[in-house]
């Protein structure tokens, strides 16, 4: 727009920019990252993994972090215990 603005023109600058919001397709990206986080049908929610003791399974939302280490995954939990996993290599 350029001085001096005329009402009108304002008012339909106004419009058009409010019609352009509207109209914005969604993101990609954003809505996949959504689709992810809903709950699903069906979805794993508790995973096995063995150790030298014997196979453990464990729900994934128990799980705070993972950490390697050679022949073995140390899984750390909301609880505080930790569980290491051996290579299933080896087995």
């Amino acid at each position: 727009m350029l001085k001096p603005i005329e009402i009108e023109d304002l008012i339909n600058a106004v419009n058009k920019a409010a019609e352009k919001r509207n109209k914005t397709l969604p993101n990609p990206q954003l809505e996949l990252l959504l689709e992810q986080l809903r709950p699903q049908k069906n979805a794993i929610t508790r995973i096995a993994f063995p150790t030298t003791e014997s196979l453990h399974f464990i729900s994934i939302t128990d799980i705070v972090y993972l950490e390697a280490s050679i022949n073995y995954t140390h899984f750390y939990l909301g609880n505080g215990k930790n569980i290491s996993s051996t290579n299933p290599e080896r087995f």
